[in-house]
């Protein structure tokens, strides 16, 4: 499958594809054993590096030996994690069905899915009919660009001078070891902490300036405390554009409008954990 973000390696090549298979009981055991320590994100990296044949490179070179496709899975963007992670599940979950209907925004009624098995009619959506989209690959570079409305200054609590201005924060796109890192951080539960904590784990440089983690320690989290909600969207609009695509097009049975209907897949992942 094409990768909705590719893996970039440390040389400057692409890997753009995944060869995969369907997990075996084997890898479900391990991986669920991992996930119910609380361990989601390591449990995502045993699991696609599990099912993984082949990593194709965007010249069309492969990484098939397990050691290197484990260490290159570490740094897949979570959004093709999560993608990856949901078309191999729905190879070994058949029953991918997204339970329950929809509410129309407009006439609130709600619209259910046709289902008369006797009749051969099944028209409920499931998780294998979501679209994935990808990043245009031409010229592209691992960096998303944050510019706050207002500049961050970080000033001496002593003194009260100013130790920084920032104007800017370039960050990778967040990568599968980056949220382990972040999950090591935040307490379980606190998303919209961790969130944040993913964002610092991937910054790079700071007014076009390279940094390391030693800064983004001490003060990324500062830094996006003091931005405002829209400028911590620069971001998520940027990763919200590829992946999975949480959404299905809907028309009311009733008054007709149409609509795209929010989908959650939080638990795919987890429910297919099971080996039988």
């Amino acid at each position: 499958m094409q990768l909705p973000i590719p893996i970039f390696q440390e040389d400057g090549k692409l890997i753009t594809r995944l060869e995969y298979k369907k997990p075996k009981v084997g890898v479900l055991t391990r991986v669920q054993g991992i996930v119910q320590q609380g361990n989601v994100w390591l449990g995502m990296v045993e699991f696609i590096a599990g099912c993984t044949v082949a990593l194709i490179g965007k010249d069309d070179s492969q990484v098939t030996d397990q050691a290197k496709i484990k260490k290159l899975v570490l740094a897949i963007p979570y959004n093709s994690a999560e993608a990856v992670v949901i078309k191999i599940m729905a190879t070994q979950n058949e029953d991918d069905v997204i339970p329950g209907g929809y509410s129309c925004p407009d006439c609130k009624t709600k619209c259910m899915p046709a289902y008369e098995p006797e009749s051969g009619i099944d028209e409920r959506d499931r998780v294998s009919m979501l679209e994935v989209r990808c990043i245009d690959t031409e010229g592209l570079t691992n960096e998303i660009l944050c510019r706050p409305e207002e500049p961050v200054q970080f000033q001496d609590t002593r003194t009260g001078h100013t130790i920084e201005t920032v104007e800017s924060v370039s960050i990778r796109y967040p990568t599968l070891a980056d949220c382990m890192s972040a999950a090591r951080k935040v307490p379980h539960g606190k998303d919209a902490a961790l969130q944040l904590e993913i964002y610092v784990q991937a910054i790079f440089a700071v007014n076009g300036r390279p940094v390391d983690k030693v800064w983004n320690n001490i003060w990324g989290m500062q830094f996006f405390n003091n931005v405002y909600p829209r400028d911590i969207r620069q971001i998520g609009d940027v990763l919200e554009s590829y992946g999975i695509k949480k959404t299905l097009p809907k028309t009311c049975q009733s008054c007709g409008h149409q609509w795209e209907a929010p989908v959650n897949t939080s638990n795919f992942f987890a429910s297919g954990l099971r080996p039988a």
